[in-house]
């Protein structure tokens, strides 16, 4: 018995090395992100049930490029068929956070950079539907414009763009975040400006205009003395 487990194991070693040196020889596809159906087509693909497409294609992008005994880098991965993935699955769920998480925190690991702004793209798409729920995924994009598109212009205008939205829920500390990047765009003049008009707005949660009062004295080393507490 021993022995006949022995040999299966040994087959097994030899038939795992075989494959690797196999695959080895091999160049990874270059087609490992297929353009995706129409979401009329992956809801017939299983059998007319939604939720399943759209889970199980999820699962599915979060492993492209790593299958098959292959592991595809970002680089080589069409973005802009990504990106086209994002949106088709969104309509498929656009309440779920797996595929904007998918692509914040996944593929704007890409070692192309300028590939990101297929991410930023969707990701400030995604919150326009619905601000007030999906507000947070407009912070990565501003993030990833910023410091990984280092495309600051893109990053400002999306901060404003955030702190435009008339939706409720979206944190004061969000609608902010326009100050952080004109100051470290070096636009200090215009982050005190905007900093102080903020601290005598109405309606400025307490813990919040201190903290805004700390910034523009510690950070844009500007005279607070005249601002209300």
């Amino acid at each position: 018995m021993r022995a006949a487990a022995l040999a299966v194991v040994v087959l097994g070693l030899g038939a795992s090395a075989l494959l690797g040196a196999h695959l080895d020889e091999r160049e990874p596809r270059g087609d490992v992100v297929p353009a995706p159906p129409s979401p009329l087509a992956l809801r017939a693909q299983a059998l007319g049930d939604g939720q399943f497409a759209f889970r199980a294609r999820s699962l599915q992008l979060q492993h492209l490029g790593n299958l098959g005994g292959r592991v595809v880098p970002y680089k080589a991965m069409d973005y802009g068929r990504l990106e086209e993935w994002f949106r088709t699955l969104d309509r498929l769920d656009a309440r779920s956070d797996v595929v904007p998480m998918s692509a914040a925190l996944l593929y704007s690991g890409t070692q192309t950079p300028p590939d990101v702004r297929h991410i930023v793209a969707y990701l400030a798409d995604h919150v326009r539907r619905a601000p007030g729920r999906e507000w947070r995924w407009m912070t990565h994009a501003i993030y990833l414009a910023r410091f990984r598109l280092e495309d600051s212009e893109l990053a400002l205008d999306l901060a404003r763009e955030l702190a435009a939205f008339e939706a409720g829920g979206i944190p004061a500390w969000a609608r902010n975040l326009r100050v952080l990047v004109l100051a470290d765009m070096g636009r200090t003049e215009a982050a005190r400006a905007l900093v102080r008009k903020l601290v005598q707005a109405e309606g400025m949660p307490r813990a919040e205009r201190r903290w805004l009062r700390y910034y523009l004295k510690r950070e844009l080393q500007a005279d607070t003395s005249p601002l209300r507490r």
